[in-house]
């Protein structure tokens, strides 16, 4: 996804995980945080959360003015992302690739619980 992402870009994933967050937004982030220098979290609520990752280093801090900043149409989703955008959990958390993943059984933990 990398290569797809144009200078100053940033890669946005929804990831719906209701049931047990870091099931799914932990080992997700990590893998990211394996290609891009900064991911993010914010809870979109409802068991959601939004992935940030930015083709850059961008610091929290950057990121919040960018969003402050948004067009009229997006600024209620940008004040609601601003309530609760950190920096994204990487340390302890597997990295997906295609040769390790067990992302159905994290998908269903996250989903269903236990």
């Amino acid at each position: 996804m990398e290569r797809r992402v144009a200078p100053g870009g940033v890669l946005v994933m929804n990831v719906a995980s209701p049931m047990d967050r870091d099931a799914l937004v932990g080992p997700l982030a990590a893998t990211q945080g394996a290609v891009f220098p900064s991911v993010y979290v914010a809870d979109a609520g409802r068991g959601n959360y939004l992935l940030i990752a930015t083709k850059e280093e961008r610091t929290l801090e950057e990121l919040s003015v960018r969003l402050r900043a948004a067009p009229p149409g997006a600024a209620y989703a940008a004040s609601r992302i601003l309530e609760t955008l950190a920096p994204a959990e990487l340390a302890g958390h597997p990295v997906l690739t295609d040769d390790r993943s067990d992302i159905d059984q994290r998908s269903l933990t996250a989903l269903y619980g236990r």
